[in-house]
């Protein structure tokens, strides 16, 4: 039995660090070689980020994400009319995503523990 490609990437994407170099590789060829049509390829590292459980490595992916979105932009205004959309639909794959399952854990008030022992992943015990 297949199981769908969210299910397969909802608790542990192993390869999230190859997702962050890929990201880097095509960012690079969009900025040295201008190449514009290579921000295809940062659309699977970008799935990877919100299917994965590490916030670091997501806060991360998303910031060269942004960076590529500049640098593939011809002006500011482009970029500002391709940053709302693109802002709107993060918004919507960040809600159905295992990173919001996190994030829920970590403002609710009745999970165990203060605000920054849930935000640490309970590796800050006295």
């Amino acid at each position: 039995m297949l199981l769908p490609i969210t299910t397969l990437f909802q608790y542990h994407v192993p390869f999230i660090n190859i997702a962050l170099f890929i990201e880097c590789l095509a960012l690079i060829s969009i900025i040295v070689y201008k190449h514009r049509r290579d921000i295809i390829y940062m659309l699977l590292p970008l799935f990877c980020s919100f299917m994965g459980s590490s916030r670091t490595q997501f806060v991360i992916i998303i910031a060269v994400f942004i960076l590529g979105l500049y640098f593939f932009s011809t002006t500011k205004i482009r970029f500002s009319l391709m940053a709302i959309p693109a802002g709107i639909v993060g918004i919507v794959a960040f809600s159905v995503s295992a990173m919001s399952e996190k994030a829920k854990y970590t403002l609710d008030e009745n999970q165990f523990g203060d605000f920054w022992y849930r935000i640490s992943s309970s590796r800050s015990l006295i």
